[in-house]
């Protein structure tokens, strides 16, 4: 990651201009604060360099498995729906292929990002109903 880029950056341009590699995005969503809302997200995963494994972390940070308890859409509370909608977009990008780049492994059973020590997303809410199933691909490594 380039040294003048901070990880509280949330200015688009700015990070535009300092984020030049598939990598660079990927240290920088692992690190991203999601108080500071989706319009971030919704960025990485639209860009060009957003690799699968990238796309696979932001869908299990954003709250994946919690959003499970939810059948549909109309029953999630209306301050919720933007994370919801991000969800449902980078899985149908996943499934259909959408991200070319498969270089960054991420695991959501056990992710090994610095700050993560192996947790298991997928088990977060399992203890949960489970109105909505999660697609299996989403379940497992990007790359095994």
């Amino acid at each position: 990651m380039p040294k003048q880029l901070n990880y509280l950056e949330t200015n688009i341009e700015i990070l535009n201009k300092a984020i030049k590699t598939s990598r660079q995005l990927h240290e920088y969503m692992s690190k991203y604060n999601w108080d500071f809302g989706t319009e971030i997200p919704y960025w990485a995963i639209r860009n060009p360099l957003c690799d699968r494994g990238t796309a696979l972390m932001i869908y299990w940070m954003a709250g994946a498995g919690y959003f499970c308890r939810y059948k549909s859409r109309d029953d999630i509370p209306s301050y919720k729906t933007e994370r919801y909608d991000l969800i449902l977009e980078i899985e149908g990008n996943y499934l259909s292929n959408f991200y070319t780049k498969n270089d960054i492994k991420f695991d959501p059973v056990s992710d090994l990002e610095k700050d993560s020590k192996g947790r298991n997303w997928v088990d977060e809410y399992s203890d949960m109903p489970q109105l909505r199933q999660i697609p299996a691909q989403m379940l497992e490594s990007n790359r095994k």
